[in-house]
């Protein structure tokens, strides 16, 4: 009997793309058409995949027979963010008790070598667990933990270790050319009248303004240079952003400011750390591969959200350690803006060259924070799944008030260690 599936089957965008550029014309066991599929007997990769994302849509509760009713098998069976499964399908399941369909879609089992397959059931490593996209790195945590008693060379070292066996994966050579920077404020504001020069006669005058340019829009020489997100105090790094309403947003301006915008033009190619554009696809195969994925994530999360504090020695030694790696520059996500932009940060300015052709100057017309009210309830006799920095564990709700109803939270939201 054949076993295929095909891209009309499955809903994952993952999997529709590596079925339209792996697959070939079959009939799917599935809807019955002819279409582009897998043979599952044949393709191994298809079923770590299925696995991987599992993990990765899902918490553990929901495919773990360990803590719950509920299967892999089941949970591919039921409406899911995974395949489709058509209820005549279903209806043959439940007569026969099994399928080897479902078999061949979860090839291996719960249990697969770290580095070769995804296991689904690994003891407390994931076993209820998070998604893939909550979970953070111990082992990143607690050596960035170390900063505050070590100094951060050492940590820098043991960092650039780690990310030398993986950098492959966000090596980046930059095709845009152009990008922007923004500076609060101008560098001239004038008045004119259209009708003549004399602005002191009664009548119509408007504003223009003259925007920061060249040097006073580029970043500053290494003597002039504070700490930043990146850069250590008297180190000059270039920040760039790859739309002028990325550029505007992380300046991070209230109403009515004047944003001056400069157009920064590439020299020469460039091999970057692309943090911009982490793909589950690449990592979905193999437990160690997931590990790294959610390594490279805690890192991406780290450039792109904001420090209240401005405590930036984490991603001043990431920096550092990509510095090391031969990479020469960043590229991070923006967390300001809704825009598909991103943040460049560049270790030599010079690589960049000012545009003279382009400057300009806009006013901030509205500032809009959205925002959603979240659950902040504890029951007593309730139980619940906590994040720490040692890893999770599940505590009574009434232990979690009396440990940590009157202690204030982290400002990355995690409760101090248990």
């Amino acid at each position: 009997m054949n076993y295929f599936i095909c891209s009309n089957c499955v809903i994952d965008e993952i999997l529709i793309d590596y079925i339209n550029e792996n697959g070939s014309l079959n009939e799917c066991s599935l809807c019955k058409e002819n279409k582009h599929s897998i043979d599952l007997r044949v393709d191994e990769k298809f079923s770590q995949m299925i696995k991987g994302l599992i993990r990765f849509h899902y918490e553990g509760i929901y495919y773990s027979s360990r803590f719950g009713e509920q299967t892999a098998e089941g949970l591919l069976l039921d409406d899911n963010k995974i395949i489709k499964i058509s209820e005549e399908f279903r209806e043959e399941y439940d007569e026969m008790g099994e399928s080897e369909f479902v078999n061949l879609l979860l090839k291996g089992g719960y249990y697969e070598h770290y580095e070769n397959g995804v296991s689904l059931a690994t003891g407390e490593r994931y076993d209820m667990g998070p998604p893939v996209p909550e979970l953070w790195d111990k082992n990143l945590r607690s050596l960035m933990n170390t900063l505050k008693y070590q100094n951060y060379y050492e940590v820098v070292k043991q960092l650039t270790d780690k990310l030398r066996l993986i950098k492959d994966y966000i090596g980046y050579y930059l095709k845009e050319e152009e990008f922007y920077r923004a500076r609060i404020g101008v560098a001239k504001e004038c008045t004119y009248s259209p009708v003549d020069d004399d602005i002191l006669d009664e009548g119509e005058y408007f504003k223009t303004y003259l925007p920061y340019r060249g040097k006073s829009i580029g970043s500053p020489p290494p003597q002039k240079c504070n700490e930043g997100r990146m850069n250590r105090n008297g180190v000059s790094f270039l920040y760039l952003a790859s739309d002028i309403e990325t550029a505007i947003s992380e300046n991070r301006p209230s109403r009515k400011h004047l944003i001056s915008i400069g157009r920064f033009k590439r020299k020469s190619e460039l091999y970057v750390a692309n943090f911009n554009d982490i793909n589950y696809k690449d990592f979905c195969i193999s437990d160690k591969l997931i590990d790294d994925y959610i390594f490279l994530k805690d890192i991406e999360k780290a450039f792109s959200i904001p420090k209240p504090n401005k405590d930036y020695r984490e991603t001043q030694c990431f920096a550092e350690a990509m510095l090391n790696l031969g990479f020469e520059g960043i590229a991070y996500k923006s967390s300001l803006t809704n825009s598909d932009g991103y943040n460049l940060v560049i270790f030599t300015p010079d690589k960049f060259e000012y545009d003279i052709n382009f400057s300009q100057v806009y006013e901030v017309e509205k500032v809009q924070y959205k925002y959603e009210e979240k659950t902040s309830t504890i029951k007593a006799d309730s139980w619940y799944f906590c994040e720490h920095e040692r890893g999770y564990s599940e505590l009574e709700g009434k232990e979690i008030i009396e440990k940590y109803g009157d202690v204030l939270i982290t400002h990355d939201g995690k409760i101090p260690q248990i």
